[in-house]
């Protein structure tokens, strides 16, 4: 008896599932077949397209936003490290010039100058943080005795 049940609860499954895609060919019919229906399904298409392309239009606004402000940074660094390198070098010929005439002390105001330039945290954290692990990758220097005496 359990088959029968099984057997007619798949008739009916079918028959549904075969109406269902009979109502959906007769809605595309209908819903494309017209001029109406292609102007309806024209503009849900292009109402999702749209939709699509203000996201992409958002992403990319927001691409250019981040690459504007890395340039506006690295034209700030970039004035920074010439300000700070004209300061060296006139700390440097400040130094030499006043150790040559024995004034003391501005030499130690040159070497006050220099002394803030050297302890600056983006130059200490260079010089740590790339300076010596690449200088030491390159270098090539054997450590290895030779033996010779």
């Amino acid at each position: 008896m359990g088959r029968f049940f099984a057997s007619i609860r798949r008739w009916f499954d079918f028959f549904f599932l075969r109406r269902s895609e009979d109502v959906r060919r007769s809605a595309d019919g209908q819903f494309t077949g017209s001029v109406e229906g292609i102007r309806a399904a024209y503009a849900i298409d292009r109402d999702r397209l749209a939709k699509d392309f203000r996201g992409l239009q958002e992403a990319v606004a927001q691409v250019l936003q981040v690459s504007e402000d890395k340039k506006i940074r690295l034209e700030r660094l970039d004035a920074e490290e010439k300000e700070l390198q004209n300061q060296l070098n006139g700390a440097i010929r400040a130094a030499e010039q006043a150790q040559a005439t024995g004034d003391t002390a501005s030499y130690e105001k040159a070497q006050a100058a220099y002394t803030r330039y050297n302890d600056h945290p983006d130059h200490v954290a260079f010089v740590r943080d790339r300076w010596l692990p690449e200088v030491e990758a390159f270098m090539e220097v054997d450590y290895v005795p030779l033996g010779w005496s």
